[in-house]
């Protein structure tokens, strides 16, 4: 039995290596692009300040009105509509065209200037999801993805128990086991409860 455990325990180790030496890049990648999502809104607002940004000048005029000066900017149709959500912020109208591109076109709410026209799949933020749910490679992205989480959570189980088992057998028996679980296991249960989809808002 003993000789089988020092046998399985090497291949075991070897092939977390392995795994650790596929999967370290793509959840790296993951989570560079999660933790820049987070920012979203703030990285947005700087970015695109000059369209969100208006002066209050009197009455807003009407929201057809509004509306009208999106679609003189882009032919199309309007998908939406949203006014500012205070005196300082822009509304946007967004335009879907006949070649099947979406703008947002950002009007100032109290003259009908057009600030700016952003194509949406041009966004900096939306290229960042889709790196960060499909590496921009559709459905073998998606996939790609999951596998990564499933190998993650699959190592770090692994890790747990065989690193357990380890210092047990180094370490003089149980409580040198115990005394490294807790950290150990806390750490692989958080990493697991995020790859399953944990909230990240």
């Amino acid at each position: 039995m003993e000789r089988k455990k020092k046998l399985i325990y090497p291949a075991i180790w070897r092939w977390h290596f392995y795994a650790g030496i596929v999967i370290a890049p793509l959840l790296l990648v993951l989570a560079v692009t999660g933790g820049g999502y987070l920012f979203k809104h703030d990285i947005e607002d700087t970015l695109y300040a000059d369209y969100y940004e208006v002066t209050p000048s009197g009455t807003p005029i009407a929201a057809q009105a509004q509306v009208d000066a999106a679609l003189d900017e882009i032919d199309g149709s309007v998908m939406r509509f949203r006014p500012g959500e205070s005196d300082v912020r822009s509304a946007e109208v967004g335009i879907a065209t006949e070649q099947g591109e979406s703008f947002t076109v950002f009007i100032n709410p109290y003259n009908g200037e057009v600030l700016g026209t952003l194509n949406d799949g041009h966004r900096l933020m939306d290229r960042i999801e889709e790196i960060h749910g499909e590496l921009m490679a559709g459905t073998a992205g998606d996939r790609i993805v999951e596998l990564a989480a499933a190998g993650q959570s699959y190592s770090s189980s692994q890790a747990c128990i065989s690193g357990s088992q380890e210092r047990e057998e180094n370490c003089g028996g149980p409580f040198f086991r115990d005394s490294g679980r807790g950290p150990e296991y806390s750490f692989a249960t958080c990493m697991r409860y995020r790859l399953c989809g944990g909230p990240a808002d």
